[in-house]
């Protein structure tokens, strides 16, 4: 699946967060890491509040190509799009 994350009019909720699940990120203890991935469309130049966060790299493309299909009306992105989104992605250690 290739994403990209353009310029948004609405604003996500959750202040442009999107939880991987509805019960939230795992508590300390749980078996899940304490870290998680980040994407903003911001962050790729766009204007757009919209925040991606996910416990793996694969969830967070799923979760940011969905926005993208949904928000933006986007599904197919060149090479050139998808390194600037890679490149986009920062890993939060403390989610």
């Amino acid at each position: 699946m290739v994403i990209i994350i353009v310029v948004s009019s609405s604003r996500p909720p959750h202040s442009g967060r999107v939880p991987v699940n509805p019960q939230g990120p795992p508590r300390r203890g749980d078996e899940m890491e304490d870290s998680c991935y980040e994407l903003r469309c911001a962050d790729v130049g766009y204007k757009c509040n919209y925040v991606g966060v996910a416990r793996t790299k694969d969830e967070l493309m799923e979760i940011a190509g969905k926005h993208s299909a949904d928000f933006h009306h986007k599904t197919e992105f060149t090479d050139a799009e998808m390194a600037e989104i890679n490149n986009a992605i920062r890993h939060n250690e403390h989610c």
